[in-house]
């Protein structure tokens, strides 16, 4: 009955179904038997207040309503119901197939998760290294007592229950489909899913590990930052009191707390959320602004999602660490963390780009140009769409600022136009249409790019084009030049250059 009547697999839809009902729940006991009539009640009464000290709505009043609104459909599960329209579907497809050939080498941009996590582990007064260690301890396949530990404590691996990419922290995923599973199957390949749940369940388990060695504290006891932590939540001396009453778990000799016995589930949810800052994942409120808080099943619900593709981790980072910075009690403080986040993530972002290009077939550039550094702060991300928009130059990769600003599904766009109409007005106009050559261009474009392959399939790339164009040979010629003179460095997988011939120079 499913596989003639269904989408996707019994998993997922099992899954789809618990993370729905879930959401219901958390709804209902929030606000009531009808949320959304709650809802509306509670936002007319803060209009209501608005207007009798403001006496206008202003726009800033308005953006925050909409803002409010959209979220409110995030968090209650409103944009992912209802039945895809066609024009939906076409556009789910064509974006999956992009996030499929673009986003193979994006385990390597997230290595700058390591600063965040060293950043928000300072803050909460954890050891940046025992986090790091965990993260180790994690990412070893054959570590699954380790893995199971975690959900024992509270903390599920989204991987287990095949919902690694549904609230993606670049891109979502959606739909179950022969794409989206294009889609998904790059992603993992990646390490995208291990390295993310690794980093974010680390975090927590060294947060639920220090919680456990400050039981026998008073809650006037606890050093400042931590009762700063509790004071953020809304944790009371009562709550500490209660939960530091709850019996520790021990594993390989070290005691943990287990936040599933925490009564208030305050606990619980300050980790889950201090974990959003150490491995920048959207929230409700990031996934209401890539949303438009319109429904999955709409056209107009995908365009937003398609411009809006891989602006979520930036977004991200302002609605967690600006905040945080910002809300800092001194302007001192404030630096402090803004310059130490910058600092952490251009030195990661440093990194970032030497794997790159070791992986697309480059030697690592030596970094002793101030451009490189330039880059290398915006590959780390502390500044945001901000330096995604004015520092980086998008022609210098083959694109364009309107491009940039809407996002990968545009240049797939115009690369594809180039190649159907721009070849059949050819053909009309009795030009030269460079068919074949095109069509070796335009596969590759499309086709799935995992790192581990990516070199490979470069390989056949350029040599097809260049037996169905020999003169592409200068192209070759000067991107081997414009690599010398822009990074100073060579290729060790030159364009062109086929495996053996890579082996023989080695």
């Amino acid at each position: 009955y499913q596989n003639e009547f269904g989408r996707g697999n019994i998993l997922t839809t099992l899954t789809d179904w618990m993370d729905s009902i879930a959401s219901d729940t958390a709804v209902l006991e929030i606000l009531g038997p009808n949320p959304r009539q709650t809802f509306e009640v509670l936002k007319a009464e803060a209009q209501k207040l608005q207007l009798e000290r403001k006496g206008k709505q202003t726009v800033k009043q308005q953006t925050q309503l909409s803002l409010l609104d959209a979220t409110f459909k995030v968090v209650s599960g409103e944009i992912n119901q209802g039945q895809m329209t066609t024009v939906a579907d076409s556009i789910t497809f064509v974006r999956n197939i992009n996030i499929a050939a673009t986003l193979g080498k994006a385990t390597f941009a997230s290595v700058t998760d390591l600063a965040s996590s060293a950043i928000t582990a300072h803050y909460n007064n954890i050891p940046a290294v025992k986090v790091f260690k965990r993260q180790l301890s994690l990412l070893n396949p054959a570590n699954e007592t380790d893995r199971a530990f975690a959900a024992k404590i509270g903390f599920v691996f989204d991987g287990w229950l095949g919902r690694a990419f549904s609230k993606s922290r670049f891109v979502d995923t959606y739909g179950a489909g022969t794409s989206a599973k294009a889609a998904e199957i790059t992603l993992r390949m990646s390490g995208l899913e291990a390295w993310t749940e690794s980093g974010r369940k680390a975090f927590s388990m060294e947060f639920s590990g220090m919680l456990a060695d400050n039981f026998n504290k008073s809650f006037d006891e606890l050093d400042s930052a931590l009762q700063r932590s509790f004071n953020t939540y809304q944790i009371t001396k009562q709550d500490w009191d209660n939960f530091r009453r709850t019996e520790l778990l021990d594993f390989k000799g070290s005691k943990f707390a287990d936040v599933t016995k925490d009564a208030s589930k305050k606990f619980h949810s300050m980790i889950l959320i201090e974990q959003d800052y150490a491995v920048p994942t959207p929230d409700a409120r990031v996934r209401a602004i890539t949303s438009g808080g319109r429904g999955a099943n709409t056209a107009v619900g995908q365009f937003i999602r398609s411009v809006f593709m891989i602006k979520s981790f930036p977004i991200t980072v302002i609605a967690n660490h600006w905040i945080r910075a910002y809300n800092q009690p001194t302007i001192a403080g404030k630096g402090a963390y803004i310059g130490a986040l910058a600092l952490s993530t251009t030195l990661m972002g440093a990194f970032a780009i030497q794997m790159k290009d070791i992986a697309n077939g480059r030697n690592p550039r030596p970094m002793d140009d101030p451009e490189d550094w330039l880059n290398a702060f915006v590959q780390g991300g502390s500044g945001s769409l901000l330096a995604d928009y004015i520092l980086a130059d998008p022609q210098k990769y083959g694109s364009n600022y309107l491009e940039t600003i809407l996002g990968p599904m545009a240049g797939l766009t115009r690369r594809t136009a180039e190649f159907t109409f721009g070849n059949a007005r050819e053909a009309v106009l009795g030009d030269e249409t460079n068919i074949i050559p095109e069509s070796t261009r335009f596969l590759r474009d499309i086709v799935p790019d995992p790192w581990q392959v990516s070199l490979f399939f470069d390989s056949i790339y350029y040599n097809a084009r260049l037996m169905a164009d020999p003169s592409y040979q200068a192209t070759i010629n000067r991107i081997r030049t414009q690599q010398f003179r822009e990074n100073n460095s060579d290729f060790w997988w030159a364009p062109g250059e086929t495996a053996s011939e890579v082996l023989e120079d080695f």
